[in-house]
């Protein structure tokens, strides 16, 4: 077998890697390259592998030199995979895994791929690509982001050719071009990893440590009240993050996260649901139960509707975005915006605020993904 082989050693540009250091011996990145999009049509023609040993990472590259030794490069790969208990990968579980089951199929070749856990990278972390302030999940912007610079310009489909000029004359000079891209896929995806942290910001209960408001001055001189959440962080954030969605602030840097969310002081109506069991009084400004309205004056009285049986409440409130929890109060009703009252109860609760946090950061998330469509 004239397979090309190739090792290499290399150092991640972040020592840390959220899902991936506490397993990191048994985790094994890998990356392919093909000729094309479907296994029925299209080559197998190189494998990139990086793996953690000896208190270093490795390199594996695997390049065959004919298509004959497609067959030998899925059958070094199953015995490679096999040792490992994670797999990670870039969009792989819509392209790489599929395309190699479709390969060992075709052989008739068994494997050890779908008994494997596995880390799409980019699954768990497009959904964060608007929170970043980039347009594309690629993985080359995301290497940009982190700040990576590639020697490789050439994209897959690019180095098709180059391959078929390799089969051609095994000149070294496309033998590089196509070792280097392959290389740099799969170190970028350990450099793209501390985006993991996101995903885990977004998922992962998250543990309030202090609770505190503060007073300030709007520009219209009213007296404005915030609500400051300081939580931490399961898995650490690689650098600082800021961004804004809602009214609401977030600012995050390694295990440390803090909200900032606006409160709404004054009065606030609470609606019931059964209008008709209830009268609306307009002078009082308020609706009361019809088993109680014998104290009130029929003339002072009128049956209420949706839009007016509420009663009022003067107190300190804080924003929801879906149904986060009761009493709901708002300030009309077909306002979309609710709130809930902040009790004293609730004041002395960390539980609640942790659950809390969460759902401000989901909304935080949704509305991004509506502004970025």
């Amino acid at each position: 077998m004239s397979m090309r082989k190739t090792t290499s050693f290399f150092k991640p540009k972040y020592e840390y890697l959220p899902d991936i250091d506490p397993i990191k011996e048994s985790v094994l990145f890998f990356d392919i390259e093909t000729t094309g999009f479907t296994y029925k049509s299209a080559n197998l023609y190189m494998i990139g592998v990086a793996s953690f040993k000896e208190n270093r990472w490795e390199l594996k590259q695997w390049l065959i030199e004919s298509p004959e030794e497609e067959k030998d490069l899925l059958l070094l790969f199953d015995k490679t995979a096999s040792n490992y208990s994670t797999l990670v990968h870039f969009n792989g579980n819509q392209f790489d895994l599929p395309f190699l089951l479709g390969k060992y199929k075709q052989y008739g070749l068994n494997c050890c791929l779908s008994l494997k856990e596995g880390i799409d990278l980019y699954q768990r972390i497009s959904p964060f690509k608007s929170l970043l302030g980039i347009r594309s999940s690629k993985q080359r912007t995301l290497e940009e982001y982190m700040g990576d610079n590639r020697f490789d310009q050439y994209s897959g489909g690019e180095l098709i050719n180059v391959f078929h000029d390799f089969l051609k004359d095994k000149t070294e000079a496309c033998a590089q071009k196509l070792l280097l891209h392959n290389a740099e896929d799969v170190k970028g995806m350990l450099d793209i990893a501390p985006l993991l942290s996101l995903y885990h910001l977004f998922s992962d209960d998250l543990k309030v440590s202090r609770v505190y408001t503060e007073t300030y001055h709007s520009v219209a001189a009213h007296l404005q009240k915030e609500l400051f959440i300081k939580f931490k962080l399961t898995e650490p954030l690689h650098k600082e993050f800021d961004f804004k969605f809602g009214g609401c602030m977030f600012k995050g840097e390694g295990h440390n996260g803090l909200l900032r969310i606006p409160m709404h002081q004054g009065e606030l109506k609470y609606f019931y649901a059964n209008y008709k069991d209830y009268y609306y009084l307009p002078e009082e400004d308020m609706a009361i139960h019809k088993s109680v309205a014998v104290y009130a004056d029929k003339s002072h009285r009128e049956q209420a509707k949706a839009s007016n049986c509420y009663t009022r409440l003067n107190s300190e409130y804080l924003p929801q975005w879906s149904l986060f929890t009761e009493p709901i109060f708002k300030t009309a009703y077909d306002s979309k915006q609710t709130f809930f009252e902040l009790t004293d109860t609730i004041k002395k609760d960390r539980h609640f605020f942790s659950k809390y946090v969460t759902h401000v950061l989901e909304m935080m998330l949704v509305t991004s993904k509506k502004r970025e469509g």
